[in-house]
């Protein structure tokens, strides 16, 4: 995906279901539709640019999501699908914002952190509060909650 439509992309990914939806009523040709709302980038491709753009490797978002050395780069090459856990553990990693956590959750097909959930809410307050994964688990296991990286 070029740069220009991943700026789109990321131009429209923040309207709402219901906005979108509105705004496709008001379209009428459907070619129009589809250059608006280009499709999602692979996981690999996007974890790959924000590597690039934090000018970090594999190696070093490891050092942070600490996952099995040989996994996480077949989740950057695109070979393997990561669970949500894991996909928040390399968001950790690649010292993502809050709002790029739920982007890169997006684009998995995974569920974005929900703020109703316990749990979710935790991870979203430790990611807008810069906390790294150990400080997050921390506060995750003294609310009894399932820390990320657990086999529970």
């Amino acid at each position: 995906m070029t740069a220009s439509k991943f700026s789109l992309f990321q131009s429209t990914s923040t309207l709402t279901t219901l906005a979108r939806e509105k705004e496709l009523d008001q379209i009428s040709n459907i070619d129009e539709v589809l250059e608006k709302y280009p499709p999602l980038p692979a996981l690999g491709d996007h974890l790959n640019r924000l590597l690039a753009e934090k000018n970090m490797t594999i190696a070093d978002v490891n050092k942070e999501a600490q996952l099995d050395r040989k996994y996480i780069y077949q989740i950057f090459d695109g070979r393997k699908n990561a669970s949500r856990d894991k996909l928040i553990a390399i968001a950790y990693g690649l010292h993502l914002s809050a709002d790029e956590t739920q982007t890169l959750l997006k684009i998995s097909g995974n569920e974005p952190l929900y703020a109703k959930e316990r749990r979710d809410t935790i991870i979203l307050w430790a990611l807008k509060h810069g906390k790294n994964m150990r400080e997050t688990n921390e506060l995750l296991y003294e609310h009894d909650c399932k820390t990320l990286g657990s086999l529970e």
